[in-house]
């Protein structure tokens, strides 16, 4: 199946910093460039207890994302092998950061993923 061409405009994000940085650019690369030059900044806080808020909040970090991206990819890749023709990987999990993260490990394995 080969890939589709998109035309649509890039989506803003409303962070200028951000939006300047990323014309242009897939998913992975934004990420890589944020971790090697932000590697501590924030990039998702989220309820550590899925049930009980006041349990607090984790963070990770661009460095953490990048990295766990990396070792997704690597696992993908190691499973499955390298996928350059888009083929699709089906994701089937609760919502969570490894959602994801797994989306952006996929991409840089070479497939497309289907989030369900």
């Amino acid at each position: 199946m080969p890939f589709i061409e998109c035309s649509s405009p890039p989506i803003k994000m409303g962070n200028p910093r951000i939006d300047a940085a990323s014309q242009g650019k897939l998913l992975p690369t934004i990420i890589d460039e944020l971790a090697r030059d932000e590697p501590n900044g924030l990039w998702m806080e989220y309820p550590t207890s899925s049930t009980n808020l006041d349990a607090g909040y984790s963070q990770i970090t661009y460095a953490e994302l990048a990295n766990a991206a990396n070792g997704v990819a690597n696992c993908i890749t190691s499973a499955l092998g390298r996928d350059n023709t888009g083929e699709s990987l089906a994701w089937l999990a609760p919502n969570s950061p490894l959602c994801s993260i797994t989306l952006i490990a996929a991409m840089k394995a070479g497939f497309k993923v289907c989030k369900s």
